[in-house]
């Protein structure tokens, strides 16, 4: 069925499915920014979205995708979580439309057996790295790396007046940066 400029019906979408900002949640985020420009995006769950991001609640959805519209169409629905998966395994079960499911592996751990049930239900899994493919039974469809936005992220060129501003004499001293959580994970 080819999309109209004003049809309503997703494309693709997002789960969104965790109350916490996690570091899942940023990248979705940042990536969204740019998916939106390529195809009709609903996100599933308000969690964290600014106000400019369309977004549904699950029987919302549902009932949408199980109206007469639906019929004939495809839609992508990309998981990152457990529940996400559960989420996108009832939606394809009860909508008449055609319903893709797409898991993104980011864990640099072995997963549990439901996440491993769970990821043989997908249509596709990818992963962000080859260090968390690794960690994959079955090797992913597909390697997307998230990497950095370069044009947004770039180094100092005023790296003397920065470091004299912090009380470093010299620009060759070695600096660290930690940005992650000094916890024990499961």
């Amino acid at each position: 069925m080819t999309r109209t400029a004003h049809d309503p019906f997703p494309e693709v979408i997002l789960g969104n499915a965790n109350r916490r900002f996690s570091g899942v949640t940023s990248t979705m985020l940042q990536v969204l920014e740019h998916q939106q420009n390529q195809a009709s995006i609903v996100v599933l769950g308000a969690w964290h979205l600014p106000s400019t991001v369309r977004h549904v609640q699950f029987l919302t959805l549902l009932r949408q995708l199980r109206g007469q519209q639906a019929k004939g169409r495809i839609v992508v629905f990309h998981a990152r979580r457990n529940n996400e998966m559960i989420q996108g395994l009832i939606i394809r079960s009860l909508a008449r439309c055609t319903v893709r499911l797409l898991f993104t592996s980011t864990a640099q751990r072995h997963h549990t057996r439901l996440t491993r049930w769970l990821m043989k239900q997908m249509d596709s899994v990818i992963s962000t790295c080859n260090a968390a493919a690794s960690y994959l039974k079955t090797p992913p469809d597909k390697l997307i790396p998230h990497g950095i936005d370069t044009e947004r992220y770039q180094p100092s060129t005023r790296t003397r007046s920065l470091t004299g501003g912090l009380g470093h004499p010299s620009p060759t001293l070695h600096r660290a940066l930690w940005a992650g959580s000094a916890t024990k994970r499961r």
